[in-house]
């Protein structure tokens, strides 16, 4: 994985597919990594709507629950993906951030017949136990269920963060609900935001 004119490509060259999105500004300045999820019924539905001028939202990135990757923005332009932020004294983080989306559910709520074992999305789409975790958000006090993300997009998104951090000498990886907390949840406790930190940052073989 390589990244040429502010595109990723393949070792081989082949570059990864990208869907241009018109959602998008000027030149950013690259500080942070936002990790995000997409609270959708797939990936390809995440596009379809981040590449829609209507959405007013985009990403650099869309990462698939079977862990391929879909650009949708260069790497060199601001995506529309953090909104109303700030995180170590900058405002408004799409100026200063490169965002994935990684395709997940999100919040799930219970069947109400608990022996079902079955959770439901926000959609209505249904989710089996052995796909839901239940813990607390950093900024909440109750446990609720959480879609989790697959092995295959966490090792995914782990090695094009890599990329990014080295190639664009990033300072930090945050969440969403870091940036803008009180107002987004994602990618909330599913996602090993301190071991993937970790990761990128201390040097430990991940």
């Amino acid at each position: 994985m390589k990244i040429i004119q502010h595109r990723l490509y393949r070792d081989d060259s082949t570059a990864y597919p990208f869907i241009p999105s018109p959602n998008f500004g000027g030149e950013i300045q690259h500080k942070f990594l936002v990790i995000h999820y997409t609270a959708g019924r797939d990936a390809q539905t995440a596009i379809n709507w981040l590449i829609n001028p209507r959405s007013k939202a985009s990403a650099h990135l869309v990462i698939r629950r079977d862990g391929s990757i879909t650009q949708l923005v260069p790497f060199d332009k601001i995506a529309w993906h953090a909104g109303r932020s700030a995180w170590k004294g900058f405002i408004n983080l799409n100026r200063y951030s490169l965002g994935i989306e990684l395709d997940n559910a999100g919040v799930l709520t219970r069947h109400n017949k608990k022996e079902y074992n079955r959770w439901l999305s926000w959609f209505k789409d249904e989710y089996d136990d052995s796909e839901v975790i239940e813990a607390v958000h950093k900024h909440e006090t109750e446990p609720r269920g959480w879609h989790i993300f697959t092995p295959e997009q966490i090792a995914a998104a782990l090695e094009v963060s890599k990329l990014l951090v080295n190639h664009y000498n990033l300072r930090d990886v945050v969440g969403h609900d870091d940036i803008a907390p009180g107002r987004k949840i994602d990618p909330g406790p599913a996602f090993p935001m301190e071991d993937f930190r970790a990761c990128l940052f201390k040097g430990l073989e991940c």
